[in-house]
């Protein structure tokens, strides 16, 4: 598919879903449509473009070479038309300036903003982790998808969803061949800092290399995939917790509409007042026969120093 057209708007975004969540079942739900049409359209739009968009078989889910090009293309043109229809449809209002840190996907809502809000802008823009709360106090967003803790005076934040922390390391390394590990498992390896989230890539190089190791939240690990690592749950390490958050002073009767959007409200349900909720505690880990938390069900053996194939 050399040019694309208003007709290719729809599956173009579906394949973009995907692309952006890795993951066809999420996707499916985040554009409220079956699995098995969101897959239909896929196959089909491979066909016509005679290569595959995904590598067959992969798990999880992997873009092809094809595919990443496409989903290139398919931005860049599905933001020219969103920018056409803005030009046709005059703006009556201010819009919003939503800002979000590495590792959160923010397509599901800015879509359903969009169905609901098409005259009112929203504008989302990538904020690094170590800039998010000055962002928001110089007014640079009016919102922002932040990662906890920040400094709470004068703002607001609402807790969404809390992230497993994973360890990546090498394709070849032991850790490889079990799906679950726990801290203790690392004791003799060399744990990279992962403090500096938006410098990361740097890190999953020396991982690569065969440099130690790094843990960081699911969706970083995910964000920085690549073929010669590979990522496994820790069991016993801190979760981390993603929030929306805003300046109590700035908050607007848009900001409620865009709260509401995030937290899954429907068009016409009763929408309540943003209230930040108080932070939840973690769900408690599943003990063991032995009385311990967390611990997986296929693990290193301990006092044991993992070896390289």
């Amino acid at each position: 598919m050399s040019e694309f057209s208003s007709d290719d708007v729809q599956r173009l975004t579906w394949f973009v879903a995907v692309a952006e969540e890795l993951h066809f079942g999420r996707a499916a739900k985040t554009l409220n449509i079956a699995r098995q049409k969101l897959s239909a359209a896929v196959i089909e739009l491979e066909a016509e473009l005679g290569h595959k968009l995904f590598v067959p078989g992969a798990q999880p889910t992997e873009l092809s070479a094809e595919g990443h090009a496409l989903l290139l293309e398919a931005r860049e043109f599905l933001a020219a038309e969103a920018a056409k229809r803005a030009e046709e449809v005059p703006v009556t209002v201010a819009g919003l300036r939503v800002g979000f840190v590495p590792g959160v996907t923010v397509s599901k809502w800015t879509r359903i903003w969009s169905e609901r809000f098409p005259t009112v802008p929203l504008d989302v823009v990538p904020v690094e982790a170590a800039d998010q709360e000055q962002a928001l106090r110089d007014e640079r967003v009016d919102m922002a998808f932040v990662r906890l803790p920040i400094e709470r005076d004068g703002m607001k934040a609402i807790p969404l969803y809390r992230e497993t922390p994973v360890v990546v390391v090498p394709k070849e390394h032991l850790f490889a061949m079990v799906e679950l590990i726990a801290t203790a498992d690392l004791v003799d390896e060399q744990v990279h800092a992962a403090d500096d989230i938006d410098s990361i890539t740097a890190t999953f190089e020396l991982v690569a290399a065969g440099v130690g190791v790094v843990v960081v939240p699911h969706s970083i690990a995910r964000l920085h995939a690549r073929k010669d690592l590979v990522y496994r749950t820790v069991t016993d390490a801190p979760d981390t917790e993603i929030a929306l958050a805003w300046l109590a002073d700035r908050e607007t009767e848009l900001f409620e509409e865009f709260v509401g959007v995030v937290r899954g409200r429907s068009l016409h349900s009763s929408r309540a007042p943003a209230k930040a909720e108080p932070r939840r505690a973690p769900k408690p880990r599943p003990r063991t026969a032995a009385g311990g938390r967390g611990q997986p069900k296929k693990q290193v053996a301990k006092g044991k120093k993992p070896r390289r194939r």
